[in-house]
């Protein structure tokens, strides 16, 4: 077995990693409201407007990343992705300090660098939508549910499983329909 390999199964795939995902999420979603609130000492309105926009702005991210850099692009995450394909029910997430790494250094360069007050409420809506994602996708393979709406987005997912060219939204179906991705089961032929 290659060193990456190894460093894949042992550590990207492992429950330590899959629940350090949900806590730096969590923490980076109150620094970056702390910071807009404290320090900026933005208006209210602000800090709804900027989570708001930045959760659209997660839900578009999520679909990008999904079709394009989990299906399409080699790369490590590819890899990672196509072994959730293989398992669906094993704990993998792209590894906590690389996703906290890319939200911390964007948020750094706009807010910190350029000083743009409000990003800190978009990151923070941005950051609660990877947490929203990462709770949505553990429902669909973890849970067993009720919710009307959960059960429809669990389902689109699930038929991603089936097939991989469509519906690549895990927390919303709405770009699937934008971009033309969502799977349409076609009666009658085999």
């Amino acid at each position: 077995m290659s060193l990456w390999k190894w460093i894949t199964a042992k550590f990207f795939g492992s429950a330590l990693n899959y629940k350090l995902s949900y806590v730096a999420d969590i923490s980076l979603v109150i620094f970056f409201l702390v910071w807009e609130t404290t320090v900026w000492r933005s208006p209210i309105s602000h800090v709804v407007f900027g989570r708001i926009a930045g959760f659209v702005i997660f839900t578009l991210s999520e679909y990008i990343l999904h079709r394009w850099v989990y299906h399409y692009f080699s790369s490590f995450v590819r890899d990672l992705h196509n072994v959730h394909h293989v398992k669906p029910l094993s704990m993998i997430a792209t590894p906590w300090f690389l996703t906290a790494s890319i939200a911390i250094g964007l948020w750094w360069m706009f807010t910190a660098v350029v000083h743009i007050p409000i990003l800190s409420s978009l990151f923070a809506g941005w950051q609660a939508g990877t947490l929203w994602y990462g709770v949505v996708h553990h429902s669909h393979h973890h849970w067993k549910t009720t919710n009307s709406w959960i059960r429809k987005v669990k389902v689109h997912h699930l038929v991603h499983h089936q097939f991989p060219e469509y519906n690549f939204g895990i927390s919303s179906r709405f770009w699937d329909t934008v971009f033309g991705t969502r799977y349409r089961r076609v009666v009658g032929v085999k």
